[in-house]
């Protein structure tokens, strides 16, 4: 169990290393491109107002865009984000060690079944569970409930509005508690 374990972790560390050259070539390529995409801007510019001014103004354009990207990644990097006052950092496990957990909890658990222990697989079976609840997975089961339950209840509520409304109307029309038509006068009489 233990050396397929090893074995299935090994692979992916060799796809993902396959993937990350491929990237890299493709990066490689890209910037190659770029430079000559930069150098065929520089020429054109060159010639209609001077090799200076033409490096001066691709100069700053890049560097205005090297600003611009830097500002929205480090703006989104949870690393730069600042912290808000009053507000405690968290203490306890990061997301890695709940996965690392659940990988753990997972293989015993299946452990345990393919050795017939019944006990043994159910607690691995909570354990799971667990995890997946430190990774948040039930909350959005919860909050889909809650939002259905909201969702009935306004409908409910306009329903009832709905015919409230409707009545009112009505009586508004006809009067209250009117008959819309009026009766024959001898069918009254007796």
């Amino acid at each position: 169990m233990i050396d397929q374990l090893i074995d299935a972790i090994g692979d992916m560390a060799q796809a993902a290393a396959a993937r990350l050259a491929a990237i890299a070539v493709i990066g490689l390529v890209m910037l190659v491109g770029s430079g000559f995409v930069l150098a065929g801007i520089y020429m054109a510019l060159a010639a209609q107002v001077g090799p200076v001014v033409s490096a001066l103004t691709i100069g700053i354009v890049l560097i205005v865009l090297g600003l611009v990207v830097a500002a929205i990644w480090f703006g989104k990097s949870p690393t730069f984000s600042q912290d808000k006052p009053g507000q405690t950092p968290k203490a306890g496990r990061t997301e890695e060690d709940v996965i690392i957990d659940l990988l753990m909890d997972a293989a015993r658990a299946g452990f345990a079944t393919g050795q017939g222990d019944k006990k043994a697989m159910s607690q691995g079976l909570e354990r799971v569970l667990q995890d997946l609840h430190g990774l948040g997975t039930f909350d959005r089961q919860r909050a889909a409930e809650v939002a259905v339950a909201q969702a009935e209840a306004a409908h409910a509520a306009a329903s009832e509005r709905a015919v409230r409304d409707t009545r009112d109307a009505v009586e508004d029309l006809v009067g209250p508690e009117t008959e819309p038509f009026p009766r024959d006068p001898g069918m009254m009489q007796k």
